[in-house]
């Protein structure tokens, strides 16, 4: 099951939002999720880069995970040797959206829908 998710997560301009800040090494965290889901496993993982007070800001985007997207602020603890994701702070701006196109529809078919 995905760790908490704060309802009231929203995006605020701050300090940990600077281009300059979260730049550098990055990390792997992991998202605990429900295996008997359509996916099957029981953790996926983000690269994400350290910032202060023990939060992460993701920098890909989830496959499998729901709830987070790339730039959100989240809070990981150390599990062991692991990093384990427990909630998303403060959301990034961005949304992940999944596309699943039935048997048969192919990309050509699919196109005219997907246009920004």
């Amino acid at each position: 099951m995905l760790g908490a998710v704060n309802p009231d997560a929203q995006v605020v301009e701050n300090e940990m939002d600077k281009p300059e800040m979260g730049e550098g090494p990055l990390v792997k965290i992991f998202i605990p999720m429900e295996p008997t889901d359509w996916h099957s496993y029981e953790t996926e993982s983000v690269w994400a880069n350290p910032l202060p007070e023990g939060l992460y800001r993701v920098r890909n985007v989830p496959f499998y995970a729901k709830g987070i997207s790339h730039k959100d602020v989240v809070r990981a603890e150390l599990d062991g040797n692991t990093l384990s994701f427990r909630e998303v702070v403060r959301r990034g701006g961005h949304s992940t959206y999944r596309f699943f196109l039935l048997d048969g529809i192919t990309a050509l078919q699919w196109e005219p829908y997907w246009q920004p």
